[in-house]
């Protein structure tokens, strides 16, 4: 037996006006529409809170009072377009946890600690936000930015942008005026497409090294040592050595400076007057001699060593070189007297050979 439905002329009345704006009040959980009804539009819905969905006038679906509080219109482009016509802008996502779910099961998560969560439920990535300042953060560990394809752009405030560039840089800037490449020798190069030189370092407190052109250096020379007995080889005197080719590596002239004694191996650096000297450097050599000892080049200041100014080769019956550049001179008082110790570590006899240090400084 069928159940008959008996549709009131107060009903009736209702879903006409629907179709001319004037509305369809209902008071149930739910409104069947008669199939005789169904192609007459109906505007607004009224819930029991009095709350309303709406047709509206320009083709969406109004949620909300007579004020419009939030529309949705739906475009071509297989998106839905939130708006408010009352300046509504706030997103109110509940309680402390509450998440948009999207359609691949990511969420946007109103975060325990005042962040907006990424992710799903580990945290793989959330943003907070300080004075003008936007922090993102990972709970699990997660420090890498992927740019994605070679070209990918970071746009900045004032339109400047850092690239990944195509040839492994980072790029700054527009016509890359400057790059960074960064090698496997924990090396940063710094280059520019367009010949950009000059380097502006800005305000006073940035820190820059010594202009070469202010940076000197002196010649100390000898014989080696034998064995482990250390030699002191002192600074060549230009103003007293009248023919400096007597002072050539392994000339004459250096064959006479070294001395196991350091009083007697020692000397002021010429020129440097009552000035404290700034030492940037160091590089020393030896002829052909050894088979496998270490040999040591140490700068002396007083019978002290230099702190840094040092450096060693492996002897191996070829002649080698050695360097050391510091990050940061050291001073050696005025006055001072000034050496170059070397020895070898273990039994090598080289006092035949030559050795040679060039120490670079400035005032």
């Amino acid at each position: 037996m069928k159940r008959a439905f008996v549709y009131t002329a107060s009903i009736c009345v209702g879903l006409l006006l629907g179709s001319i704006g004037a509305g369809v009040i209902f008071s149930g959980d739910a409104l069947a529409i008669p199939k005789s009804l169904r192609d007459y539009a109906i505007r607004k819905l009224y819930m029991q809170n009095g709350a309303l969905v709406v047709n509206d006038t320009d083709g969406e679906i109004q949620f909300g009072d007579a004020s419009e509080d939030i529309s949705m219109g739906f475009s071509t482009s297989n998106t839905v377009v939130w708006s408010s016509d009352t300046g509504v802008t706030a997103w109110d996502l509940g309680a402390t946890g509450a998440s948009i779910i999207l359609a691949n099961d990511e969420t946007i998560k109103n975060d325990n600690d005042g962040e907006i969560e990424l992710g799903d439920g580990t945290e793989d990535l959330a943003f907070s936000f300080g004075t003008n300042a936007c922090v993102l953060s990972s709970d699990t560990g997660v420090v890498e930015f992927d740019m994605g394809a070679v070209g990918t752009t970071v746009k900045l405030a004032n339109d400047q942008t850092i690239v990944s560039d195509t040839d492994e840089e980072i790029q700054f800037g527009d016509t890359e005026d400057t790059s960074l490449g960064f090698g496997t020798s924990n090396e940063v190069t710094v280059t520019s497409d367009t010949g950009v030189t000059r380097w502006d370092f800005g305000d006073i407190g940035v820190k820059t090294g010594t202009p070469l052109f202010m940076v000197s250096s002196v010649r100390f020379c000898g014989n080696a040592a034998n064995a482990t007995t250390a030699v002191y080889m002192p600074p060549v005197q230009l103003s007293t050595a009248s023919d400096m080719t007597t002072y050539e590596f392994g000339a004459a002239g250096c064959d006479g400076l070294d001395n196991t004694t350091e009083t007697s191996g020692d000397d002021l650096l010429d020129g440097a007057g009552g000035l404290d000297v700034s030492v940037h450097g160091m590089k020393c050599g030896i002829s052909a001699a050894g088979t496998d000892d270490t040999y040591t080049f140490q700068l002396r200041d007083d019978a002290a060593d230099v702190t840094g100014v040092t450096c060693s080769v492996v002897l191996d019956g070829s002649a080698q070189q050695c360097e050391v550049l510091l990050d940061e001179p050291v001073v050696v008082a005025a006055g001072s007297l000034w050496a170059v110790q070397s020895a070898a570590d273990t039994d090598d006899d080289v006092s035949s050979a030559d050795v040679e240090c060039q120490v670079f400084y400035s005032f």
